[in-house]
């Protein structure tokens, strides 16, 4: 190895070693300005967000429209627990029946 060699190999490894130091306190310094950031940004987005209207969520929804959306949980669920009797999740062979 060179004289030329050896120096050029002890300049690239003090530039990576600097350019890891100055990375590392870029990432320290980030600690302390992200969160007022953050904070900045949900400032404006609450003020930016028009009052919301409270009577718009609330709808009539008819009570057979009800009645049918929880009788579908209903299946699904006792579903959902056939399947889980397995002990794996997985649906019983044909042929066999879950214990």
């Amino acid at each position: 190895m060179t004289i030329q060699d050896a120096l050029t190999v002890t300049f690239l490894g003090i530039t990576v070693v600097f350019l890891g130091l100055i990375l590392t306190s870029v990432f320290i310094s980030s600690f302390s300005f992200l969160p007022a950031l953050v904070q900045r940004l949900r400032q404006r987005r609450l003020v930016a967000r028009p009052p919301r209207d409270d009577r718009a969520l609330a709808v009539d929804i008819p009570s057979e429209v009800v009645a049918l959306i929880v009788t579908a949980l209903e299946v699904e669920m006792r579903m959902r627990e056939a399947l889980m009797e397995d002990g794996m999740g997985t649906p019983s062979p044909p042929g066999r029946q879950a214990p």
